[in-house]
């Protein structure tokens, strides 16, 4: 889907596509399906709806759609009950008609706009680097985990039994990758950990630890790393040269998603998004506050 012309970006639990003159203000208005069981950005109002879940029947709207009168709409010629009105968000979310992803795939199927390319291309799949991931088998999902994604977790997750350049190569050990040594030794380097190769985890503080679990997501140079409170339990000095260290990784070309309480590496974030109590916004760089 990525690659067809006009298409911007495909990600793995949304599907969207502005909305014809069928309903509402076609200049603003979007048709977004999602996963009403996994999806994070809206778990907050579905959990609160009759049942737990949204309905194949159902939509939620969001606090900026117009056009909409009463508790049913008709999207692309079919009818659907209204089953709440988001809060506002002060992101694109406030200006989308939401509903489960399966229902929206068909629904939007009726509109000749995607057909132009559907006859084509096919129904919309969650691709990555051209790759049908619901056709991979579990082996291949996790091939593609360990090579494309870098994991930093809160927990650093080391393998007590293996040395410090031993937990950075398990990456590489799984990925069937050799001669990496080198490029492990020197991330350790760089991470100021140069006298502590040959360490075991519990002979570490809880910041050289941390320092390990960046080095072993980045060794297999990542698409994407996640990375999970890595400043957290961490004295400033230490947390403040972590996280500038993290948000220098997309100058390399790759992908940084940092979930964090500490409002210092956000400055240089190219996007901010803050959740209080359920509510998500999108803030301007620099401006997220603490807690």
């Amino acid at each position: 889907m990525a690659a067809i012309p006009g298409v911007a970006r495909v990600t793995p639990q949304f599907f969207a596509q502005t909305l014809s003159e069928a309903c509402c203000d076609v200049s603003a208005t979007r048709l977004i399906g999602f996963d009403p069981g996994s999806d994070w950005l809206t778990r907050s109002w579905v959990k609160n709806l009759p049942g737990g879940t949204l309905g194949p029947d159902q939509v939620l709207l969001g606090s900026g759609v117009t056009g909409v009168n009463g508790k049913t709409v008709t999207i692309l010629g079919k009818q659907f009950q209204v089953a709440a009105v988001l809060d506002p968000t002060a992101t694109s979310l406030d200006n989308s008609i939401m509903m489960p992803i399966d229902t929206a795939r068909s629904v939007a199927k009726t509109s000749p706009y995607p057909q132009l390319f559907w006859g084509k291309w096919g129904d919309p799949q969650v691709l990555f680097k051209g790759q049908k991931v619901s056709e991979l088998s579990d082996d291949a999902k996790s091939q593609l985990r360990n090579r494309s994604f870098g994991f930093v977790f809160q927990n650093p997750q080391l393998i007590g039994s293996l040395s410090v350049l031993d937990n950075v190569l398990v990456p590489a050990l799984l990925a069937r990758k050799r001669g990496l040594e080198p490029k492990a030794e020197k991330l350790l380097k760089d991470l100021g950990l140069k006298n502590r190769l040959s360490y075991l985890p519990y002979q570490l503080s809880i910041g050289q630890k941390r320092r390990v679990a960046v080095a072993r997501a980045l060794l297999l140079d990542p698409v994407v790393v996640f990375a999970d409170e890595p400043t957290n339990d961490l004295d400033p000095e230490r947390a403040a040269w972590i996280g500038e260290y993290l948000m220098e990784l997309p100058k390399a070309g790759g992908a940084l998603i940092l979930a964090t309480h500490d409002v210092r590496p956000t400055g240089k974030a190219g996007r901010v998004v803050q959740i209080v109590e359920g509510e998500v916004s999108d803030l301007p760089i620099g401006e997220l506050k603490a807690g």
